[in-house]
């Protein structure tokens, strides 16, 4: 794809002098200006935009909140569109690039940043209507269950990449009747269960961190309504990643960070656990049929969770309720 010229840039938007335009992928450009750098996406013509429409919603409206950190709200063109159509009939979309690094797992101060930021950006999000994206599959409070639980179970140990033993359709077997556990609606939302628009990915990769706090937060193509309480079991399980001794210090910074700004409650906190499965059996099935690689990975790892709640999990439902409940 031809890169745009700085003259085209220049009639199109109202940026500041253009000092450089440089490739990152055929797709996406880094425009470089006297007063900071912006990232440019070209989407074909005949792209669907159903999905960015509910993003560039979603980031005006965060962007009246007085947010501690950056997020990648699209710059209008000169008439007021986020979206500006070319005459070849592609669309220029245009945001500021967020600087900084990336959080780094199994740090206590990460970690905390990491909470704290989660909780900001709950506490925002939980103003703003939840409409539903219309480009993914429907996930409304009727029908309360992961999305990829939806998927046909696997019945052959090599869907999950597993060999053809005694051990691998014990596996299988075992596998099957914890995810048809989870096929079941989660609790109706209200008051003690939290329901709002989440950012749908939020992990360290998603975030700029400057050394003491997080000054970004990026790529929002996953926001949709959920439950808040699986977002932030999501971003816990990836923050402290280690199982062992070292999970608790980060865990704990997690938690006391998005206990600085938002409190879960007594029924979030004990939706936690199952979430946390859930997820793990989610992700397995994501891969089922399409890469029984990564499902055995998956597959493992979805193993290594569930033995290690079988005994850890009330030391972190206390955990929990201390820091959220004082108890």
């Amino acid at each position: 794809m031809k890169p745009p010229d700085q003259h085209s840039l220049t009639l199109a938007y109202a940026l500041p002098p253009l000092l450089s335009v440089e490739a990152i992928t055929p797709h996406e450009y880094r425009l470089v200006t006297a007063e900071g750098r912006y990232t440019l996406t070209i989407l074909p013509q005949d792209s669907p935009l159903d999905g960015h429409y509910y993003q560039h919603w979603l980031l005006l409206a965060l962007a009246h909140f007085n947010l501690s950190f950056m997020i990648p709200t699209p710059l209008r063109d000169r008439k007021g569109a986020t979206f500006h159509r070319c005459s070849t009939g592609e669309q220029w979309v245009i945001a500021p690039c967020l600087e900084g690094q990336a959080i780094v797992p199994n740090d206590l101060d990460n970690a905390y940043s990491m909470g704290a930021a989660l909780a900001e950006l709950h506490h925002a999000l939980e103003q703003i209507p939840p409409m539903p994206r219309p480009d993914v599959s429907p996930y409304t409070l009727h029908n309360r269950v992961l999305p990829n639980l939806h998927k046909p179970m696997p019945h052959e140990p090599a869907q999950l990449g597993l060999s053809m033993s005694k051990e691998s359709q014990h596996r299988l077997r075992r596998f099957v009747v914890q995810a048809k556990n989870y096929q079941e609606s989660l609790p109706m939302p209200g008051q003690d269960l939290r329901w709002h628009i989440t950012h749908g990915s939020f992990s360290g990769y998603n975030l700029r961190y400057n050394g003491e706090r997080v000054v970004g937060v990026e790529d929002f193509s996953e926001a949709r309504p959920d439950y808040r309480a699986l977002e932030f079991a999501s971003a816990l399980l990836w923050v402290a990643s280690d199982l062992g001794p070292m999970f608790w210090g980060t865990a704990r910074a997690f938690v006391e960070g998005y206990a600085a700004f938002v409190h879960l409650t007594r029924a979030e906190i004990d939706l936690i656990p199952r979430l946390i499965v859930a997820m793990q059996v989610d992700r397995v099935l994501s891969f089922v049929g399409a890469s029984p690689q990564q499902a055995t990975s998956a597959l493992r790892t979805h193993e290594d969770i569930s033995a290690w709640l079988e005994s850890e999990q009330p030391r972190l439902e206390a955990m929990l309720r201390g820091v959220f409940l004082g108890e």
